[in-house]
């Protein structure tokens, strides 16, 4: 079964769509040293490097199901049947002298850039013609596929010494060891039923304690509104 983006997830992907300058992309630039010779490897060759080693994250070579956020149901990831790593690692060259100034506008207009959602959502780029004979790498991941430290696993796994066996993950099973029923649910009514139990639970709850649930409303009310006269974005 294609696994289903959580709420939180799903609420990064909304919120793009709410506002383009919202882009929820996370990553950074590296710059190393010269290689012997005084040279940058070729974006080939990174290519490369990094592609017997994408099996490691499963994840890199999934896209959405859907574009868009909406209907029923989150997107879920589903594998790509056109991965094709060309189109997520490229290669760019700064412009002499290519100091820290025109890397930084090379990196602002990197990032300014969504990533493409018919694609798994990350990019990488080689960057040639650093200062001092130095080559940089820039990379970024939406923030619906990592966490902030799970960002480093791609550069992790680029840098370290190569590639590692993992088993297959074991089918989904419910607590009494058997097979789990979401196995043969519908995915959107596995969701409904994941979020009603949540749901009616809290509904509970604030029946049987109303002014505990008054001042947690009151709360919320106040800090929107602080926000909202700080100037803070809707």
């Amino acid at each position: 079964m294609a696994d289903t983006l959580t709420a939180l997830d799903g609420t990064f992907l909304r919120l793009e769509e709410l506002d383009e300058g919202a882009l929820m992309s996370i990553g950074g630039v590296m710059v190393f040293d010269p290689l012997p010779g005084g040279v940058a490897p070729t974006v080939e060759a990174v290519r490369e490097h990094l592609a017997v080693r994408l099996g490691e994250l499963p994840r890199y070579s999934q896209r959405l199901s859907s574009a868009r956020t909406g209907s029923f149901a989150w997107p879920q990831w589903v594998p790509d049947e056109r991965f094709d790593i060309r189109q997520h690692v490229g290669h760019a060259e700064l412009p002499a002298p290519g100091d820290d100034g025109q890397l930084s506008d090379w990196t602002a207009e990197f990032f300014s850039r969504p990533l493409d959602r018919t694609r798994p959502l990350w990019e990488m780029m080689l960057v040639e013609g650093v200062e001092g004979g130095h080559w940089a790498l820039g990379w970024k991941t939406h923030h619906c596929l990592v966490d902030g430290v799970g960002s480093v696993d791609l550069i992790g796994l680029l840098l370290g010494p190569g590639p590692t066996a993992r088993s297959e993950p074991a089918p989904r099973r419910s607590a009494s060891g058997g097979p789990s029923w979401r196995a043969h649910v519908p995915e959107a009514v596995v969701q409904a039923a994941g979020a009603g139990a949540p749901a009616g639970s809290a509904a509970a709850h604030a029946a049987a304690h109303p002014r505990e649930a008054l001042e947690r409303s009151r709360d919320v009310a106040q800090l929107i509104v602080r926000d909202e006269l700080r100037g803070a974005p809707r």
